[in-house]
């Protein structure tokens, strides 16, 4: 349904679940629409959420519902002008949560034709992977200093790698070697710039591939300056150091 309000059409709340989050949307780009706020209420308890204009009218994503959240859920929006002032509230929408597909899961192991190499990361196979050691940074000017240390790189669980990063409180060695001395890589003071202040985990596969298809499990973390990325690289950089010769980017995230 439609409201016609001040000489503008306001449009209901949309609301639609893919597990485990939920979209709001009001559809609209009238321009003289400043602001829109999101008023919901998950279990009796309301939340206020600030939308994000888009091409196709103002969104706020809940990224995902706390497990055990069910019944239905209610929203409005209050829409303000562009100086500020109250234009309207929408009439309150509702959608009857899905209780059973809430929280994501990752899919089962399973196998497609032959399995040129596999890793399920019982333990850290030195044989399977190369450790990156440097603080290069990616030719990015990266704050990370990649090491060998069990606190960055491990297994646990009998089934998960591990690439954690850390806070650096003082400087470090870094542990014996280093396999990237680009960018003052192996060596920081600071008059070559930023002292890196997080030490973190990066592994490369020796095994290598041409044609096949790849799958990765992984759970990427939540938090400020994270970047995680699983990335196909050459195996013979034949024009040039990267990125002349080229990559694949699986997944990046942030």
């Amino acid at each position: 349904k439609q409201l016609l309000v001040h000489g503008m059409v306001a449009l209901d709340v949309v609301i639609w679940q893919t597990p485990p989050s939920l979209h709001l949307s009001l559809p609209s780009t009238d321009k003289s629409i400043g602001a829109v706020r999101f008023h919901y209420t998950i279990n009796n308890r309301e939340y206020q959420a600030q939308a994000t204009q888009t091409g196709e009218g103002w969104r706020y994503t809940i990224p995902q519902l706390l497990p055990g959240v069910a019944g239905v859920f209610h929203v409005y929006a209050v829409v303000y002008d562009v100086e500020g002032k109250h234009l309207l509230t929408t009439a309150k929408s509702s959608l009857e949560l899905d209780r059973t597909s809430q929280v994501a899961r990752l899919p089962t192991r399973r196998l497609r034709g032959a399995a040129y190499f596999r890793d399920d990361f019982n333990s850290l196979s030195r044989s399977n992977w190369d450790i990156e050691v440097s603080m290069y940074g990616g030719w990015n000017g990266e704050f990370q200093v990649y090491t060998n240390d069990p606190k960055n790189v491990f297994t646990r669980g009998g089934g998960s790698l591990y690439l954690k990063p850390v806070s650096l409180h003082r400087h470090v060695s870094l542990f014996g070697y280093c396999s990237e001395a680009a960018e003052n890589g192996c060596t920081r003071r600071g008059s070559n710039g930023l002292l890196p202040p997080v030490m973190s985990g990066k592994v490369n596969s020796v095994p290598t591939m041409k044609y096949g298809v790849l799958e990765v499990r992984a759970k990427v973390p939540r938090g400020n300056w994270l970047w995680p990325a699983i990335w196909m690289l050459p195996k013979d950089s034949v024009y040039g150091s990267s990125p002349r010769s080229g990559e694949i980017d699986v997944m990046e995230y942030y």
